[in-house]
């Protein structure tokens, strides 16, 4: 099937985010392939057409030629006659297949290859013109149900009699009922269960082929077609069941029935754009492609989720345009960009998803996390620009009006989030803290050479500031007579005695300090004094530490090694894990998830060996800052990454793997021609 785009020349859809019921995204993870038969030419990076045969091939169509990908190796199309050169398809538009043959339409003609020996055949429409462009271009091919092999091009449909080698033409439609009297060009093509081709056109309309009485149905919008449809310009058909079809066209997505002709539009709230490809995931969602955006309907349209690659260098520079989309039987989600290569969202029983915290600009959702909080009734979430309120529902899975706070930029930037016994919310600042009060916002400045990283309140309301190497600062008594808090160590920093982590107990009476080298310390706020964790200096080079409801304080060093201190017994033991680079951890369900700096996350339970959350399955490529590891007591686990908020429901719905290569027989793609085409195909 084959759509036109009438309005600019190329799609752009995914540098978009979407505010759905749980304000979620799954991120597409870029895919470095090969050619294992020429591997000096990089196939990836401009791919205009993605198709899946029935054989279970991944065929990827690009600017230096076509691809076959057997979900481990990538082979070029080769020309047939000399040997490791590239085969010039021209430009390749669309790809459908039978039993053993791939189709091809292109620029150039319609192409037969062999799904195996790769093998090919070229037929043009009029071998005595084969140079001239307009003559021989195919926008859509189409085998249908009796494997008779289906053209689409600008001046008419056409059979080919693959005996014969030659080409039936066909113009089922009247001209007279054109858009402004220009000339009707068809561009794609779809079968329906009664056997009908219908055919969506530029200025032309819709039209229902019957291809054995070759009689049809011409609906438009010209006033004096008894066949009346909302558009001239259709960009892509798909079934939505038996007896009706979806039509994306130039003013919208419309539902006809393939009998009575009936049509009506379908409201989508999120769209303002024309809809330029429809495809169907196993689970009924409808994924629409408009000019800028790709987004994932419920099965009633009534609820919408938008999608977006992970973020990389092409959308930092507003340069992802995509060119293909493919859904694949197991719902993995295929999506190519120009210059910027395939990426993919694969079906997974264990998927991680970024959460969406800004609607106002897409990249902010993919932004260094500096801190992350839960509270009873909100999500605070900081980079180091902006802070995020989200509120909680009853829905566990469901985050509702994120709001960016009206935060004064005057203190500079923005770090870790903590909560005081009276529901203070405190936000370390470059030069300073803020508090956040019910109604209330205060900043306080703090004269200081390193930012204010975190800020947290004890028993007595004390407010400590953690600033790294200078250690810590309490604001509200003065700590200048104590040994350790001497103004040489306090404000010019002594290296040795770095603060990496500082948490506070649950009664809120004791104040917990790591340093880098020297280990665990706890000031006592009823005696005063700062007392060492005996034991703690066993390990060195710490990097976090993180407190559980049962006030047991988990400490990291960066390797497999985990130092847990229990405040009711006041032991400090070492324990060996199977994850290195540890920073941080958190348990929920039996299962335990380890967040590795600048790394991956990993989970593990009693009854399985360690599990690796990959690119594959949501992971940035950038990784995990391994600062927070959050369960928000609704099941969620939050995760802080170099590229946005990472969340986790261990209740999310398993999408079970069938086999492990991709193997389709029902599929949809897009592709864009060079300068104003889109397609899809069925």
């Amino acid at each position: 099937m084959r759509a036109l785009l009438t309005a600019g020349w190329l799609v752009i859809f995914f540098p978009f985010i979407s505010f759905a019921a749980n304000h979620t995204h799954y991120p597409l993870t870029k895919l470095t392939l090969a050619a294992k038969n020429i591997p000096t030419v990089s196939p990836m990076e401009n791919i205009s057409t993605i198709f899946q045969d029935d054989i279970g091939y991944m065929w990827f169509a690009t600017e230096d030629g076509l691809l076959r990908f057997d979900g481990k190796n990538v082979v070029y199309v080769l020309d047939n006659k000399q040997a490791e050169s590239l085969s010039n398809f021209g430009d390749i538009i669309d790809i459908d297949d039978d039993a053993k043959h791939l189709w091809v339409a292109s620029s150039t003609g319609l192409f037969r290859i062999n799904k195996e020996s790769l093998h090919y055949k070229q037929f043009l429409h009029r071998e005595s013109s084969k140079n001239v462009y307009v003559n021989n271009r195919v926008y859509d091919v189409l085998v249908d149900s009796q494997a008779r092999i289906w053209v689409a091009k600008n001046s008419g449909v056409y059979l080919f009699d693959e005996d014969t080698q030659t080409f039936e033409e066909f113009k089922p439609w009247f001209n007279q009922f054109s858009y402004n009297n220009l000339s009707i060009w068809a561009y794609t093509l779809l079968e329906d269960d009664n056997k009908n081709i219908w055919i969506g056109t530029s200025a032309g309309g819709l039209i229902r082929f019957n291809p054995i009485s070759k009689s049809f149905v011409h609906l438009s919008t010209h006033p004096d077609n008894p066949n009346r449809f909302a558009s001239d310009f259709v960009n892509s058909l798909h079934k939505k069941d038996s007896n009706t079809l979806l039509v994306a066209t130039d003013i919208g997505l419309y539902e006809i029935d393939i009998t009575s002709l009936q049509f009506k539009k379908i409201n989508l709230t999120s769209h303002d754009e024309q809809v330029l490809a429809i495809d169907r995931d196993r689970a009924n969602g409808w994924w629409l492609v408009s000019e800028s955006k790709l987004t994932r309907y419920s099965d009633d349209f009534s609820s919408f989720e938008r999608y977006s690659p992970t973020i990389n260098q092409y959308l930092e520079n507003e340069q992802a345009l995509p060119s293909a989309i493919l859904v694949d039987r197991e719902d993995n989600i295929w999506a190519a960009f120009k210059d910027g290569g395939i990426h993919q969202l694969p079906a997974s029983k264990n998927r991680l998803r970024n959460l969406l915290i800004d609607k106002d600009s897409y990249l902010e959702n993919y932004r260094t996390i500096t801190g992350i909080l839960s509270t009873d009734s909100a999500l605070f979430v900081a980079t180091k620009k902006y802070l995020y309120r989200l509120e909680k529902s009853t829905n566990s899975e469901v985050f509702s009006n994120a709001e960016r706070m009206p935060l004064s930029t005057d203190l500079g930037a923005f770090y870790d989030i903590t909560q005081s016994d009276t529901g203070d919310i405190y936000v370390g600042r470059d030069n300073g803290f803020t508090i956040i009060r019910s109604e209330e916002i205060r900043d306080v400045k703090v004269d200081a050479r390193l930012p204010t990283t975190k800020a947290l309140a004890d028993g007595e309301n004390n407010i400590w500031l953690l600033a790294g190497e200078q250690g810590v600062k309490i604001h509200g008594f003065d700590a200048a007579s104590h040994e350790f808090f001497s103004q040489e160590k306090l404000l010019l920093g002594d290296y040795r005695k770095s603060v990496v982590a500082m948490e506070v107990s649950s009664n809120k009476q004791r104040v917990y300090l790591l340093y880098k080298y020297n280990g665990l310390f706890y000031f006592d706020l009823n005696s005063r004094k700062l007392i060492s964790v005996n034991g703690s200096d066993r390990l060195s080079h710490y990097k976090n530490m993180t407190i559980t409801h049962d006030d047991q304080l988990l400490i990291y060093n960066g390797s497999n090694k985990l130092g847990v201190y229990s405040v009711r017994s006041n032991q400090f033991n070492v324990t060996t894990t199977a994850v290195d680079n540890l920073s941080c951890s958190i348990e929920i369900n039996q299962d335990t998830f380890y967040a590795q700096s600048k790394g991956s996350l990993k989970s593990s339970n009693h009854a399985e060996r360690i599990k690796t959350f990959t690119a594959q399955e949501g992971m940035t490529q950038k990784g995990l800052t391994a600062k927070h590891c959050i369960n928000d007591g609704n099941g969620n686990l939050l995760f802080s990454s170099y590229e946005g908020v990472i969340i986790y429901n261990p209740n999310w719905e398993i999408v079970e793997q069938q086999s492990p290569t991709l193997v389709v027989s029902d599929i949809s793609l897009t592709s864009i021609d060079n300068k104003d085409l889109v397609k899809e195909k069925v």
